[in-house]
C-alpha cells in the first residue's frame, strides 16, 4: 500500500471512488470542530452529497457498525475515523440497521443514533460509554433477535459488521471468538438463517499490515471474517468504494475499472509487484517515456 500511495496520486483513486469534489468521511467530520462561521451548514451539504454518491452506487447497503469511541480518543484522527464510518455505515444500510450503531461494550446493544444534523449526532456517538473489551456473542445474538423479531429473510439479513477501533484484535475480544462464532453459527441455523454477518475487525492503529483471515478452518463453507490493521486515505477511499469483484485492484485501476473491493477479501486485494508497476507505469505522465537497455 506504501508503495501505491506514492506511485499514484492519492486524489486520482480518490476520485475514482467518490467524485470530484467530495470529501473523506472524517474530513467531514473533522471540519465540525472549525470555528468558522457557516462551518456546520457546510459540513452537512458536504456529508449529505457523501452518503447520496454511494447510495447512488448501491456501496455498504447491509453492514452494522461497532465504533469504538472512548474519551482517551477524543478529538484524535482515530476517532474522527471511528465516528464517520459509523455514521456512513448506518447511513447508507437498509432497515432495520439504518440509523443505528453498536457500542464497543462488554454488554453492546444496537443504539439508535440521535440528533438533527451531522453535528448532534457525531456528538451522540462520542457520548456512547464504550469499553476495553467487546463481547462479541451478544453483538450476534443481538442481530439474530432483530431478525427474528422483524421476520427478516436471509436477503435482508447484514452482510457485514464491521469494527472500527484502534485495538488489537486478540486483546479486544471479552471471549474466545471462535466458541462464539461457532455459537452463532449454530443460533442463526436453527432459525433458518444460511449465514452470520462475516466480522471485519478494523484496527486502525499502526502501519498497514498484511490482512489477516480468522475463522477460515472453523465452519466449513463460512466466510467467517478478516482483520485489517493500518490506516491510510486511499485504503479507506477503497473501502468505501464497494464489497463486489475484490480480484486485484491495481490491474483494475490501470484499466479504469474501479467496480468495487470486498474489504473481507482483502488478500487477494493486494497487488503483486508487477501489478503495481503496471499500473504506476499506465499514468498518463509516463506514457511518453521510453526505456533504453
Amino acid at each position: 500500500m506504501k508503495l501505491v500511495n506514492m506511485l499514484l496520486p492519492k486524489k486520482c483513486i480518490f476520485n475514482m471512488c467518490f467524485g470530484d469534489g467530495l470529501k473523506l468521511p472524517h474530513h467531514v467530520v473533522a471540519s465540525l470542530e472549525k470555528d468558522q462561521c457557516g462551518a456546520d451548514e457546510i459540513a452537512e451539504v458536504q456529508w449529505r452529497r457523501l452518503v447520496q454518491q454511494l447510495r447512488n452506487k448501491r456501496k455498504l447497503r447491509n453492514c452494522i457498525a461497532v465504533c469504538d469511541v472512548p474519551d482517551s480518543r477524543r478529538g484524535s484522527l482515530k476517532e474522527m475515523v471511528c465516528i464517520s464510518m459509523g455514521l456512513l455505515a448506518s447511513d447508507l444500510s437498509e432497515k432495520p440497521w439504518q440509523g443505528s450503531v453498536f457500542p464497543f461494550s462488554d454488554f453492546p446493544r444496537l443504539h439508535k443514533i440521535k440528533g438533527d444534523n451531522l453535528k448532534s449526532r457525531c456528538e451522540f456517538m462520542r457520548n456512547i460509554v464504550c469499553a476495553e473489551k467487546v463481547d462479541f456473542s451478544k453483538i450476534y445474538n443481538g442481530v439474530l433477535h432483530i431478525a427474528t423479531t422483524e421476520k427478516l429473510s436471509n436477503a435482508e439479513m447484514p452482510k457485514s459488521i464491521f469494527v472500527f477501533t484502534y485495538r488489537e484484535f486478540d486483546k479486544a475480544s471479552k471471549n474466545d471468538w471462535v466458541l462464539d462464532y461457532r455459537e452463532a453459527v449454530k443460533n442463526y441455523s436453527k432459525r433458518g438463517y444460511a449465514y452470520v454477518p462475516r466480522l471485519v475487525f478494523w484496527n486502525l492503529k499502526g502501519s498497514i499490515a498484511e490482512p489477516e483471515v480468522i475463522g477460515s478452518h472453523v465452519v466449513k463453507n463460512h466466510n467467517a471474517g478478516m482483520i485489517i490493521t493500518g490506516f491510510s486515505n486511499t485504503l479507506l477511499s477503497l473501502f468505501c468504494n464497494g464489497e463486489s469483484n475484490p480480484g486485484t485492484y491495481a490491474a483494475r485501476v490501470a484499466q479504469g475499472h474501479v467496480d468495487g473491493i470486498d474489504l473481507v477479501s482483502l488478500q487477494r486485494f493486494a497487488p503483486k509487484v508487477e501489478d503495481v508497476m503496471e499500473w504506476a507505469l499506465s499514468n498518463e505522465e509516463l506514457t511518453s517515456l521510453f526505456i533504453f537497455d
